[in-house]
């Protein structure tokens, strides 16, 4: 039985995390309206908290419930409680099956609400359900567990709002969660007792509407106070700021468990060739030594023997086969360094904050552009040249700062072909090269600087750089979110400070300076060591 819950369920039930967020955001109007089209015409259940004790399953799909919509209009105080919530709660003592025949019949339910004799006593998300299902289906179980025992397992921190909480605000602290609880449904407390469901993606809905309204009031507010022309635009700035948190957040995050699982299923693959290449050069060395006994020994064998070690030119094999081990064993220790480079990047499997090693990050990060460093075409090989000085071990987010890293060097190689690209014809030009120092400056800080010699910024350019969704890109080829997100990691999550020289015609240097050790943390400098 359990085998086909899975099968039918997880598969099916599965389809209503599909929501994707997009990263353009002049369509984020049309993907307000179309989420809200389909969250009208889906039937939302709103009176499951009375019946989910004491209805079956079949009860919940045959029974008719009322879909709430969401305002048309809101505005920069509108509550949580004017969004639609979900009213969807199950038992804990109740099979998996139940439950999985209701996300299965409610695509965009995001989760259900966990009750012990009508109590609350916790949430699970459609995304962990599944997931702790799969788990379960991996330990073959002859029968289907309760959703207790799948709740024991999938159980994370919840956010529970009042109903109060205004959505600006609960934006804002909902992005303070780690990657992986992000989208998570959010609790919305109605009174005593009584809870409903948030989908993070209404949040992103009203969101949207509460950015759009403004921008229009920015836009209307020239004969307005100049009080509240600035309280506008710091509120349409935060907002900004915050849609472009969200969308790299979610980027970010996708491509830290994707390269997670690549690295990891790399691994295991490479670990039975690795772990057997040894055994495998013993026993081939072994065979040639009895070869060699036997030549010795036997200079002249029979003819057919002769004409076998003819035909396979069994000198040229006995040379061969050792350079052919040692090539594999060469092979298998580059991908071993190339799956560590991998974790070292991704950093999934560490801290949030911890004592790292500032140049093993940057290197980790050229490995991965290696291919855009090599010359196409007309353009050399971009050189990179590095004065590493002798730095501590750095108190930081190494994924994070791995993602600032990877930000400026992709500019500086954009920077360095439209260089090259502008002069054309002209043979007499220096080379395309990124150069990378560091240091111990002061104030107890590290500096990374990271400099090229392209075609550098103008004065225009400089005056925007860090505004989100800022771009020099054509459309399509760049979101601008790069650089304001480096300056966020820098700044506001280490407290550091994000600077830059540039010159038109002569290049761009950024230099980033980062406390050795956080304030807010509670590891010592001892700790670093």
């Amino acid at each position: 039985m359990i085998v086909a819950i899975l099968n039918q369920g997880i598969n099916r039930g599965a389809m209503g995390l599909m929501h994707k967020i997009p990263e353009d955001t002049s369509h984020w109007t049309d993907y307000s309206q179309e989420m809200l089209s389909r969250t009208q015409q889906q039937v939302m259940p709103w009176a499951w908290i009375e019946q989910a004790s004491v209805t079956r399953t079949e009860d919940f799909e045959q029974s008719q419930t009322d879909a709430t919509s969401q305002p048309s209009l809101l505005h920069l105080d509108s509550t949580l409680e004017e969004l639609t919530l979900y009213d969807a709660s199950i038992e804990s003592e109740r099979a998996v099956e139940e439950a999985i025949q209701i996300f299965e019949a409610n695509p965009l339910l995001p989760g259900m609400i966990i009750t012990e004799q009508g109590n609350f006593v916790g949430m699970i998300s459609r995304r962990r359900f599944f997931e702790s299902m799969r788990r379960l289906y991996s330990l073959e179980l002859s029968s289907p567990p309760s959703l207790k025992a799948l709740y024991s397992i999938a159980r994370c921190e919840i956010l529970v709002y009042d109903r109060n909480t205004s959505i600006v605000e609960s934006v804002q602290q909902s992005l303070q969660r780690s990657p992986e609880l992000i989208y998570e449904p959010i609790v919305v407390q109605l009174q005593s007792g009584i809870c409903r469901l948030l989908d993070v993606h209404q949040l992103l809905i009203a969101q949207s509407q509460i950015h759009q309204q403004a921008a229009e009031a920015l836009r209307q507010s020239e004969a307005q106070s100049r009080e509240k022309t600035t309280q506008l635009e710091q509120t349409l700035l935060e907002l900004q700021r915050t849609q472009a948190q969200l969308i790299q957040t979610e980027k970010m995050s996708g491509l830290g468990q994707i390269v997670a699982g690549i690295a990891h299923e790399i691994n295991n693959s490479v670990s039975f060739i690795y772990g057997n290449l040894t055994h495998a050069s013993e026993y081939a060395y072994d065979l040639l030594h009895l070869l060699h006994l036997f030549i010795q020994h036997y200079p002249q064998p029979v003819p057919e023997i002769q004409a076998e070690m003819e035909d396979i030119d069994l000198d040229f094999l006995r040379s061969d086969l050792p350079k052919l081990l040692s090539s594999m064993q060469v092979g298998a220790e580059r991908i071993s360094e190339i799956v560590l480079s991998l974790r070292n990047f991704s950093r999934l499997d560490e801290a949030e904050v911890k004592c790292v090693n500032i140049h093993e990050g940057i290197d980790n990060t050229l490995l991965f552009l290696q291919n855009r460093l090599k010359g196409r075409g007309i353009r050399p090989d971009i050189v990179v040249q590095k004065d590493y000085g002798d730095l501590p071990f750095v108190e930081c987010n190494a994924g994070q700062l791995n993602q600032a890293f990877m930000n400026i060097f992709c500019n500086a190689i954009e920077a360095l072909e439209k260089e090259i690209s502008h002069r054309q014809g002209n043979t007499h030009h220096p080379l395309p090269i990124i150069r990378i120092c560091t240091e111990v400056g002061d104030n107890n800080q590290v500096v990374i600087r990271i400099a090229d010699n392209g075609i550098g910024m103008t004065s225009e350019v400089q005056q925007r750089l860090f505004d989100p969704f800022f771009t020099t890109k054509p459309i399509g080829k760049g979101t601008g979110l790069g650089l304001s997100i480096s300056y966020q990691i820098v700044v506001e999550k280490h407290s550091g400070q994000l600077t830059y020289i540039s010159e038109t015609g002569k290049g761009t240097e950024f230099a980033i300076a980062i406390p050795i050790q956080q304030y807010n943390s509670s590891a010592t400098l001892s700790q670093c060591a």
